[in-house]
């Protein structure tokens, strides 16, 4: 297998793949560093900082409401703040400095304030200004009354809730843990904002690489004399595993890579707190911590790129040409994007297993649908996906194996 191994690594596309791979990562992080930014407020005015600069002074001035709990008092705490800014007690100040001062550290507390009153899925960041203290006993529950309006809803195209799906969605919200403590987590936001983007990339260059498998023995008469010295069988076995080997370590590595930057530059504060303090996923019923959710998606990626890898394999067996192999594994996968919305129950859980709905982490963890019933037991998708797409692997490296065995019956 060390030599197929050498083969696929030693090609000009291996090469050109790393080379890219690498500067998409210092790109994106070099991107998320500029993006960060942060008032200070100081005697002397206020001072707009960018870079890690404004990540070490946001992590300063929240520090004295890390690790508190948000509940009833705590978020009480930040209405009367807010009620005496917009009554006009600090008129003395200007709009920006006012907000600089007094409720920037709560920034993340508003948001989540605006997705919880506001109607389901939508965002009001003024709704804060009409709350009553008595409001805010119900800042968790007010989720899972959203959550079973929206799922009574009937305009659904070409989908509705049965019972139990509504059940089951309501008990597994009644799961999430509360009250949710406070801290950082930006780091591990890049990381779940960037995953989809970055999957996708790393996808195209595995199976780029990899679409060689095969064909470089076609295009150098190799063939004949590596099966007359090696032997057909321990070279096709040996050209799969290094073909599903190269392609999950091209998709796993960069990422991890990535991950090793981005929590090394804004740290891993953050990692066993509940996904739904990041308000992207408030509504979200997984009961995960941001390091659970980061693993899950990416162990889904990497089980769904080998899919890709080993069609990728099957097609080139077959077209004997690499570049028809790619082209056709990308189409197959990125075509279920046009067909999934208008798509009915059944088609979209065959639609799900599409390389451009499971690397969607964002999406996967705050959709509801579609949800998957095995042995009358309902799981949710992102969880579904992964004894599905073993059994794929397990059933595609079957065939893999025998078209390759066949295709080379004339080298006996």
């Amino acid at each position: 297998m060390n030599f197929e191994f050498r083969k696929l690594y030693r090609n000009k596309l291996f090469k050109i793949s790393i080379f890219l791979i690498l500067i998409y990562i210092a790109v994106i992080s070099f991107k998320n560093i500029n993006a960060r930014n942060y008032y200070v407020y100081r005697n002397d005015g206020l001072s707009y900082l960018t870079g890690l600069s404004a990540t070490k002074a946001e992590k300063k001035d929240r520090s004295s409401i890390y690790g508190k709990f948000i509940d009833e008092e705590f978020l009480s705490k930040y209405l009367s703040i807010h009620k005496d800014v917009i009554s006009g007690k600090y008129d003395n100040l200007d709009d920006t400095s006012r907000y600089v001062k007094y409720e920037q550290k709560y920034n993340d507390i508003m948001i989540l304030i605006a997705k919880s009153y506001a109607p389901f899925n939508s965002f009001d960041l003024n709704i804060a200004d009409t709350l009553s203290f008595d409001d805010l006993d119900t800042f968790y529950t007010n989720r899972k009354a959203k959550l079973n309006t929206y799922l009574d809803k009937t305009e659904f195209k070409n989908y509705k809730f049965t019972d139990g799906e509504k059940n089951f969605l309501l008990k597994e919200n009644d799961k999430l843990k509360t009250p949710i403590e406070y801290t950082y987590y930006k780091g591990w936001e890049i990381l779940l904002s960037d995953f989809f983007i970055s999957s996708i990339l790393f996808a195209i260059f595995s199976n780029v690489v990899v679409s060689n498998t095969f064909t470089m023995d076609y295009s150098n008469n190799m063939n004949e004399i590596l099966f007359a010295t090696v032997g057909k069988k321990r070279i096709i076995k040996n050209k799969i595993k290094s073909g599903i080997w190269t392609g999950a370590l091209m998709f796993l590595l960069p990422h991890l890579l990535y991950a090793f930057v981005i929590l090394l530059l804004f740290g891993i504060d953050g990692f066993n707190a509940p996904i739904q303090l990041y308000q992207a996923y408030w509504n979200s019923v997984y009961n995960l911590t941001f390091l659970q959710a980061y693993l899950l998606i990416l162990m889904l990626g990497v089980l769904i790129t080998v899919i890709s890898i080993i069609l990728n394999m099957i097609v080139s067996i077959i077209s004997k040409k690499s570049l028809i192999s790619v082209s056709i594994v990308l189409a197959l996968n990125f075509i279920p994007l046009v067909l999934y919305e208008g798509a009915g129950r059944v088609l979209k859980k065959i639609l799900s297993v599409s390389m451009i709905n499971l690397y969607n982490g964002e999406s996967l963890l705050i959709n509801y649908r579609p949800i998957f019933r095995i042995f009358n037991i309902y799981i949710l998708q992102a969880y579904a996906m992964v004894p599905i797409c073993i059994v794929i692997i397990i059933i595609f490296s079957i065939i893999l194996n025998i078209l390759a065995i066949r295709n080379y019956e004339n080298y006996k």
